[in-house]
This record gives C-alpha cells, structure tokens and sequence, in this order.
C-alpha cells in the first residue's frame, strides 16, 4: 500500500471514530495499527506514522487498551512494549455498550421511580427513553449472540481445513 494512501486511510478512520464519538488521535492510532505491515507497532513508530507526540499517542494507546481494542504487547529482549489490535476489538467494543445500555435504562428506570404520583404528561420523556433502551439492549444483545455464534462456526470451519 502506497504510504500517501496509508496516510489518507489513517486520517479517515481518525475522521470515522471522530464523528462515532472517540476521540481523533484514538481512531488514527486504531487506523495506523490496521494498515500496519507488521503485526505491531513501537510507540516510537507510531508516533512517525501519525507525526505525533508520544504523549498524545501514550494517552490514546492507554485508553484504547482500556476500551479493549488495543492490545500492549512486551517482546523478549526488547525495552520498549508494542501495540497491535486486539484479537476480538470490535466486538468487544460494542460488547462493552451492553453495559453503557443497562446503566441507561437503570437511570430511567429510577427517573420514573421518581416521578410516580406525577401526571403522565410528565412521564413521557422517560418512558420513552425507557423504551428506546431497553428495545436496544435485547436487539444488541441478540445481535452479539449472533455474531459470536458466527465466528465460533467460522473458527471451527478453519480448525477443520
């Protein structure tokens, strides 16, 4: 892959996590490590990639690892650690909004608690907002057992070749 087009894919997916809500930097590092010809990448080839600071990288990188879409990797006699995608980083990603989706509905659950002698007009925000989160956790959660189910099939189909 020519390093123009590298560059351009990595500010685009840093423009696609933007706009999903992450921050820039977090999405050119996830775009720097998807397009990398390696299998990970050094801090410091990071930041020649992304012609950033360290600190900027390091702030991503730790949060990413949190978020479960990066993986920090120590190699036997090497100093520095490197990074790579982690192995189920989009799934676990959306997996994680499982919870994000429970504590929403928990809040509106409460909200009405709160608001239970008051007239329904009242009410209709957080009823709303109840039934729009607890529609989107079961098709989520149905949606994640499905693909789960998916890549279990596809791992097996391999394991046999």
């Amino acid at each position: 892959m020519k390093q123009r087009e590298k560059q351009q894919f990595i500010e685009e997916f840093g423009d696609r996590m933007d706009e999903f809500g992450l921050p820039h930097m977090y999405g050119r590092v996830l775009g720097a490590l998807l397009v990398c010809e390696k299998p990970m990448m050094s801090m410091q080839e990071l930041a020649a990639v992304l012609r950033a600071s360290h600190g900027s990288i390091s702030m991503a990188t730790q949060m990413l690892i949190r978020l479960g879409m990066v993986e920090k990797v120590s190699v036997p006699g090497e100093r520095k650690h490197f990074y790579r995608m982690g192995h189920n980083a989009w799934s676990e990603s959306f997996a994680s909004k499982l919870n994000f989706l429970d504590q929403m509905l928990e809040l509106a659950n409460r909200g009405l608690k709160l608001l239970e002698d008051a007239p329904d007009e009242t009410r209709t925000s957080l009823e709303s907002m109840r039934s729009f989160f607890a529609f989107f956790r079961g098709e989520f959660a149905d949606i994640n057992g499905r693909w789960e189910g998916s890549q279990r099939g596809s791992m097996r189909d391999e394991t046999s070749r």
